[in-house]
């Protein structure tokens, strides 16, 4: 059958099930609006309707530059050119009857949470709370991968797997989505002269497994590394989205971060013989490669470091006596830095710089 349902999660589970049954397996699931109840954001920025209130958030939030793409420039994923305006000036835009819009306009990837830190207007499911990724990015003072998006009906996403092979989760804080997901490996049925296509309303899936998912007001989507999926907003909607990578998809994001670089070896290699040492090639390698994907393989090892050092010390803490299923899962990602760890470091490059690589690129 090439057409599957996903998991509906409409009560709590114990984290220890969610891990093995989605994180281990690799699998999506949707929460239901239980899990989001006592977001703040579900009710100051709701109306009694149901609809965004737009005037509270303007009056909140206006002045905020933001990110906005033409959905009609998106001929592929990340194709799209983003300006930058003021939020309230875009939610005049939204507020114009659909007619008359010029154009369809998507806020996306809007750094919210980095720009706003102490709102508090949602929080971080339990199950999504092992997340290496923005917390190596805070300890950094990097770009965070927590964002909100904002668009009207019409408006959508080309179908992409999510960066450095991440988990994402994404929350409807009002307003409905229709999810288009697909296995690892189906991509490659949905190519055309071997690129990726960008709709796949525009194609026939019969022959591709895929799930299609009506995501409503309040619900969290789950999305597995590797999956690929197309998004489209059914109505005037606005969601919290994070990427991440913890214990059981950071094997993902090495073996993505390993390709990406033999790839720009091969490209450039006819440049080799203008490098001096091999320090020189390695690190102009890596600074493509951080400039490509925002990591390059000193951050990758920072960030394992960083988890090392971050749970011992919550382990050995005697001030705060943890939950089991926290000890149980501080333990875990302690275990599954440290063993990457090792692997890596066999890697040529840290081999070379004896593990402390790292390039100058900002």
């Amino acid at each position: 059958m090439t057409q599957f349902s996903i998991d509906r999660i409409t009560t709590s589970i114990p984290y220890s099930e969610f891990y093995r049954r989605y994180l281990i397996e690799n699998r999506p699931c949707i929460l239901s609006d239980t899990f989001t109840a006592s977001w703040s954001s579900r009710t100051e920025w709701v109306s009694a309707d149901g609809t965004l209130d737009l005037d509270f958030l303007v009056s909140h939030y206006g002045p905020s530059e933001v990110p906005v793409t033409q959905c009609e420039d998106q001929t592929e994923y990340g194709a799209a050119k983003s300006t930058r305006e003021k939020f309230r000036d875009f939610v005049e835009y939204l507020k114009m009857a659909a007619i008359n819009r010029p154009g369809c306009r998507y806020l996306k990837d809007w750094h919210f949470q980095r720009e706003f830190p102490n709102v508090g207007v949602y929080s971080v499911p339990e199950y999504f709370s092992s997340d290496w990724l923005n917390e190596f990015c805070d300890e950094n003072g990097e770009d965070d991968y927590r964002f909100l998006y904002l668009g009207p009906a019409g408006s959508w996403t080309p179908l992409h797997e999510d960066v450095l092979q991440s988990f994402s989760w994404s929350a409807n804080i009002a307003g409905r989505k229709r999810w288009i997901l697909f296995p690892p490996g189906e991509e490659e049925k949905l190519r055309q002269n071997g690129r990726l296509i960008s709709d796949v309303t525009s194609v026939d899936l019969s022959a591709v497994a895929h799930s299609v998912v009506i995501q409503e007001a309040g619900e969290v989507v789950f999305v597995p590394s590797r999956w690929h999926h197309q998004v489209h907003n059914l109505e005037d909607t606005l969601s919290i989205n994070h990427n991440w990578i913890n214990g059981t998809n950071v094997r993902n994001t090495w073996a993505l971060l390993s390709g990406l670089l033999g790839r720009v070896e091969k490209e450039i290699s006819d440049c080799r013989p203008g490098f001096k040492t091999e320090t020189e090639w390695m690190t102009q390698c890596q600074r493509i490669l951080r400039a490509d994907v925002a990591m390059d393989f000193g951050d990758f090892r920072r960030m394992l470091v960083m988890v090392v050092a971050n749970r011992k010390c919550s382990l050995m803490s005697t001030n705060i006596e943890q939950p089991h299923h926290l000890s149980w899962l501080l333990e875990s990602d302690l275990k599954s830095a440290a063993e990457l760890l090792d692997v890596i470091d066999d890697h040529l490059y840290f081999r070379v710089h004896g593990g402390e690589w790292k390039t100058d690129v900002k």
